[in-house]
């Protein structure tokens, strides 16, 4: 043995840190591949490749989670998990249990700012203020990891969907429509007076409420009835391997929406905090989609409670003309340079520090448009088309109108509502309608003044209740 090596023990921590990183990539090459399915983004079924170490917990109808919540249907799904209709065998109740994401079980956002909105709030005063919070939690020890498990109310459909069942041509679509609009500002307004930030506030996180005491009444054999049977699809690795322990043997296709009905109520509950933040601790970005963002999440600045008021009057747009404001477009969906290009449209064009972010990271590719300067010698030019092609559609929108104002315009257009194919009058021409004048002014003079380029320009969301376009609704 050559006298000049040299042997060093490893002590305890070194040998635990060295064991970890084998165990962590024996993990990793223990990954389990899944045949593709069409369904995940045509359906909404859950991303299936998230069934392995970190990810989802399989879950089968008829299984009984912490000995008490027999999964009768599923509820909904997303990148945070998954969301299950539950009978409380205890209680003798039904409950929605959603269960995390492993990855995100440890260290999740959305127990934080729950249980600290708990700390400070009755259950009562977040119900009244349209907060969903969980009555209790649990947790689940499962193939791939340890799943924080949170135990709340059954709620309906999405706000937007409540929306789409509303008949434009009635003079009662305004009000309810104004109403839940009051409700989701004065949900935000309550959020932010507490220090919590949404960072995913939009209308597919905003959902109805139902009417609890009829719900409960329901045995097993009524709910059955109205929500149908699941409808199930088997799950396929790419070994041919069965995909248990890590997969479910089946997914289960989200529950129609229409399954609650008859017990919606006209009031909503804004849920899904997995993006939500202390004022105190501000973001640069959050996953909010790109259609609902204000431009500081859009190029990465620091992100607090304006974001959100962005995203209100996104939602505000949304649930009272049935359409979204920004991506909406067929042809070029929520692609980022058609978000700002709409943008730009409406505010003008983009401004610093945006400009230099969307110039730097190249968003709009070369950069070939003729760029006018004002006397200081800054751009004045929009970056997503020449100055000369934005007054253009710009003036396209307010000709004829009635109006000076793009917002104004594009509220007060001419709208067409066609008869459902369902239905007995399938075959009639669509009926016209538009909103009137007043309110187009006063409903464009609230949206202006939540969607500024600068989020300190923005109003705060108790004084979007305070607004005319909200406090004289109420009144009438």
């Amino acid at each position: 043995m050559d006298k000049n090596v040299t042997i060093e023990l490893l002590n305890p921590q070194q040998a635990e840190a060295i064991l970890s990183a084998c165990n962590n990539t024996q993990e990793s090459d223990d990954t389990q591949e899944y045949e593709y399915s069409y369904l995940t983004k045509e359906w909404g079924l859950e991303d299936i490749a998230r069934y392995n170490r970190g990810g989802f917990h399989p879950i089968h109808i008829e299984d009984v989670l912490d000995d008490r919540f027999e999964v009768v249907h599923k509820l909904g799904s997303g990148g945070f998990g998954t969301v299950w209709l539950c009978r409380d065998r205890q209680l003798e109740t039904w409950r929605a249990v959603k269960v995390m994401a492993a990855d995100y079980s440890s260290d999740s956002a959305e127990l934080k700012t729950l249980d600290s909105l708990k700390q400070s709030s009755s259950l009562e005063e977040l119900e009244r203020n349209h907060i969903a919070a969980p009555m209790e939690t649990f947790w689940i020890e499962g193939p791939n990891g340890r799943h924080l498990c949170l135990v709340m109310r059954i709620y309906g459909y999405p706000v937007s969907e409540w929306r789409l069942d509303l008949d434009n041509t009635q003079p009662s679509t305004k009000k309810d429509s104004t109403k839940i609009c009051a409700q989701i500002a004065q949900a935000l307004a309550f959020l932010h007076s507490k220090g919590v930030c949404h960072g995913d506030f939009r209308p597919s996180n905003i959902l109805m409420k139902l009417d609890q005491e009829a719900l409960h009444k329901l045995d097993p054999s009524q709910m059955a009835e109205l929500l149908g049977d699941p409808e199930a699809y088997d799950v396929r690795t790419v070994s041919g391997k069965s995909p248990r322990p890590k997969g479910p043997e089946y997914c289960v296709l989200t529950v129609s929406p229409d399954w609650c009905e008859k017990l919606l109520l006209p009031e909503i509950a804004v849920v899904d905090f997995g993006e939500s933040f202390s004022v105190n601790t501000p973001r640069n970005t959050t996953g909010i989609p790109t259609p609902y963002a204000a431009p500081e999440v859009l190029f990465h600045q620091t992100v607090g409670t304006g974001a959100d008021i962005w995203s209100l009057a996104c939602t505000i747009y949304e649930v009272r003309t049935r359409a979204k404001l920004f991506g909406n477009s067929f042809y070029y969906g929520a692609k980022l340079s058609r978000v700002v290009y709409e943008m730009e449209i409406i505010l003008g064009p983009l401004v610093e520090p945006y400009r230099k972010v969307w110039e730097h990271e190249g968003f709009g590719g070369h950069n070939d448009i003729v760029k006018d300067l004002d006397e200081s010698g800054s751009s004045v030019s929009p970056v997503t088309c020449s100055l000369a092609s934005l007054e253009s559609r710009r003036h396209e929108y307010v000709t004829g109108s009635g109006y000076n104002d793009v917002l104004e315009a594009k509220l007060g257009a001419k709208r067409e509502q066609y008869p459902s194919f369902l239905g007995e009058d399938r075959d009639e021409p669509p009926i016209s309608y538009q909103y009137e004048k007043e309110e187009v002014i006063a409903l464009a003079d609230l949206l202006r003044r939540l969607f500024k380029y600068h989020p300190g320009e923005r109003l705060e969301a108790y004084e979007v209740l305070q607004h005319p376009w909200i406090k004289d609704s109420e009144a009438a």
